[in-house]
């Protein structure tokens, strides 16, 4: 019996989930500890189905981190950075402000 293909629809909605179980798993527990049949569980999909999706477990957390950098760069740096040069004392606050960000986000922190 051949294998189910996923639909488009499917298939995004199975990579976000693989993504949001993957970021929640590598921040408590790490890559190491994060195995590929828990995210597949939690993404309800069987364990060789992983692999249409992402050759690897370091493959998926890359992805994460991706889309963390993403988020952070989103948060540190307002809009004015990118056109016109901060005024004095703001980078300090810039690089201040970014470090705390970090330190506060669960994925980052364990980095």
């Amino acid at each position: 019996m051949a294998a189910k293909a996923f639909s488009e629809q499917e298939r995004e909605r199975i990579r976000q989930r693989l993504l949001v179980r993957g970021r929640e798993s590598f921040s408590r527990q790490g890559l190491r500890k994060t195995s590929v049949a828990d995210l597949t569980k939690a993404a309800g999909i069987a364990l060789g189905s992983f692999y249409l999706f992402f050759q690897s477990k370091e493959d998926l957390f890359f992805a994460v981190l991706e889309e963390e950098e993403k988020a952070l760069r989103e948060q540190i740096f307002p809009p004015q950075m990118l056109t016109q040069p901060l005024p004095r004392g703001s980078l300090k606050q810039l690089l201040l402000g970014g470090i705390q960000v970090m330190m506060e986000n669960p994925l980052t922190r364990r980095l």
